[in-house]
């Protein structure tokens, strides 16, 4: 069927390309092969990223079984053959440095609730599910053996949507160590907000809360992160230079939580209005917690290159501003921060389409969750029907391999601007926003992480 959003010649002469560049993905389970050429899928990834700082894995869909399994198959061979040391995910920094603890095995196992641990330093798209924990499981296991060399991060706001005091309490235990007294008199003024957004953060912030305390919230923010930054020098030989910047990083994504809050409430109101042009707030975190992942590791490592895995959903590593609908108006997406901040050449964003299949509706909600068909895309103007043309069930295709003779039918192709599904709503994109694509002919929910230990056993 030809799609209205490229011409039939463009759609045809592309689909043959593709056809022809295609590297069909072997499978998506991340255990050893036993057969070392089922990895030259990988290899032609690896191939494709080049000597790129940051990898961005894109997240077509939450909660996907195959496409977690995927990336945990790729983070495993970065990591083994190309000299990645760090993966980030669409999760809260603060409440990441539990997962950063446990994969950096600075406990024993007898000291850590891992239960407690995957839902208190973990977002739910990934704390949740057996795939999104075998990753992190597999990273701790590594480290055992190899020196600690894999850090965990989270690159998300503080808190996300749900509960500050898990996030302000990491943040008021090192102030209590360094200076005491303005910890006490913090945790004074925050509590009646922390009332408040100990659930339901993002909701209760703009339904409960006054214009004044919103305004007074953000006062109380910014001056904890001056506090850290006019204190620094009195605050480390106290502690240490690692859980300072831990601390201050994590009061600084509380700040742009806030931030994000409000620019989310502003343009809710005022759509057609607002003062924020998108909504970026979010992007804003990401793209401050990604850089302050990488100077904290590469002053930790001088000499090294540090690599980064970025995993996050694909509206988050898009690479150019498009209006998207009234909520989302001119939206920034961290991917284009980022790419801006270190240069083209260093970032390669690698994007996920799939095509049909279950998912988890309602997974935020454990009481509400469903397994649901998935929307059908759209045929008028959606990529995946181009994408499924190509005839490969799973596949890895590089754009930038276009040649010469497909030249103008590939450009026109990526320049274009398509619909395409994410769970149950749609986004804009041009492919020409990714270095490469995966995709994925049919996706099924993730195992529910309750069953990790039947399924183990």
């Amino acid at each position: 069927m030809s799609n209205p959003a490229i011409s039939f010649p463009t759609q045809n002469a592309f689909i043959e390309w593709a056809k022809q560049n295609a590297v069909p993905i072997a499978t998506v389970d991340p255990q050893t092969s036993k057969n070392k050429d089922d990895n030259s899928d990988l290899k032609a990834i690896a191939s494709a990223i080049g000597d790129a700082q940051i990898v961005a894995l894109s997240e077509g869909c939450h909660n996907s079984r195959q496409m977690m399994s995927l990336h945990h198959r790729i983070v495993k061979y970065l990591v083994e053959h190309c000299g990645f040391t760090i993966v980030a995910t669409e999760s809260g920094l603060p409440e990441s440095k539990r997962v950063w603890k446990y994969v950096q095995n600075h406990s024993n196992d007898d000291e850590v609730d891992v239960e407690q641990m995957y839902k208190s330093g973990l977002n739910k798209m990934y704390s949740e599910w057996k795939e999104g924990r075998d990753l992190v499981e597999w990273m701790r296991q590594y480290n055992q053996l190899h020196d600690n060399k894999l850090q965990y991060y989270g690159v998300d706001i503080g808190g996300f949507y749900q509960n500050w005091k898990i996030p302000m309490d990491e943040i008021l235990h090192y102030l209590q160590l360094v200076d005491a007294e303005y910890a006490r008199t913090l945790a004074e003024q925050l509590h009646p907000f922390l009332n408040v957004m100990t659930e339901n953060a993002k909701l209760n912030y703009c339904e409960k809360l006054s214009p004044l305390e919103q305004a007074q919230l953000a006062v109380l923010l910014d001056e904890a992160v001056e506090r850290f930054n006019t204190h620094e020098q009195g605050y480390v030989p106290q502690s240490n230079r690692q859980d300072f910047e831990w601390a201050r990083q994590a009061m600084i994504s509380m700040q742009l939580a806030e931030h994000y809050y409000r620019n989310y409430l502003d343009r809710s109101k005022h759509p057609n209005s607002s003062k924020y042009v998108g909504l970026n707030g979010r992007e804003t975190a990401m793209h401050r917690n990604l850089m302050w992942i990488l100077d904290t590791q590469q002053r930790e490592r001088p000499g090294e290159k540090v690599k980064m895995i970025w995993i996050n959903h694909v509206i988050h590593t898009k690479t150019e501003t498009k209006y998207q609908d009234a909520i989302w108006g001119h939206f920034t997406p961290a991917g284009q921060m980022i790419r801006q901040s270190l240069g083209h050449d260093k970032v390669f964003i690698i994007g996920l389409v799939y095509d049909s299949g279950m998912y988890w509706k309602d997974w935020q909600k454990p009481a509400k969750r469903s397994i649901a068909p998935i929307p059908p895309s759209d045929k008028e103007h959606g990529i995946e029907c181009i994408l499924s043309a190509v005839g490969v069930l799973q596949y890895f295709l590089h754009w930038e391999k276009i040649s010469h003779l497909t030249l103008a039918a590939g450009m026109d192709f990526l320049m274009s601007t398509f619909s395409m599904r994410e769970n149950d709503y749609f986004i804009k994109i041009q492919p020409m926003e990714w270095n490469a694509c995966i995709y994925l002919d049919g996706v099924d929910p993730a195992t529910p992480g309750a069953l990790m230990d039947k399924l183990r056993t």
